[in-house]
């Protein structure tokens, strides 16, 4: 999964929503946390609430949904994280992205098809 499963699959039409179902938090939310000033400053605890707040299941939740990084996502992750908060927000979201095989073309437009998802009570 991650990084690789997306490069795996470019250009297939997937979505993996389940990390999206399990995230707890925004890319916003764990820039703003992570940093000098952050709450999470040391790489392994950023790298524990990426996999238990973002990417996969809590503890509470139960410890078997807990999805871990790749060695490719930590040393992404770890990279990113001694960089500008801008940075950080783009890598973490890059993270879900990879996860989930989304794909966005806010660049331009591509003229394919764009499917659309929806998540909320009235599924």
């Amino acid at each position: 999964s991650g990084i690789s499963s997306f490069v795996e699959h470019y250009g297939a039409y997937y979505w993996h929503p389940q990390a999206v179902a399990n995230s707890k938090h925004t890319a916003s939310w764990f820039s703003s946390k992570t940093g000098s000033h952050g709450e999470y400053e040391d790489i392994d605890d950023i790298f524990y609430a990426l996999e238990t707040m973002y990417i996969g299941g809590t503890p509470e939740d139960n410890d078997m949904n807990i999805t871990l990084l790749t060695e490719v996502e930590r040393n992404f992750t770890r990279a990113a994280m001694e960089r500008s908060s801008s940075t950080r927000k783009k890598a973490v979201a890059a993270l879900m992205n990879a996860r989930t095989m989304t794909g966005w073309t806010t660049h331009g437009h591509s003229s394919a098809d764009c499917a659309v998802h929806a998540f909320g009570p009235y599924e």
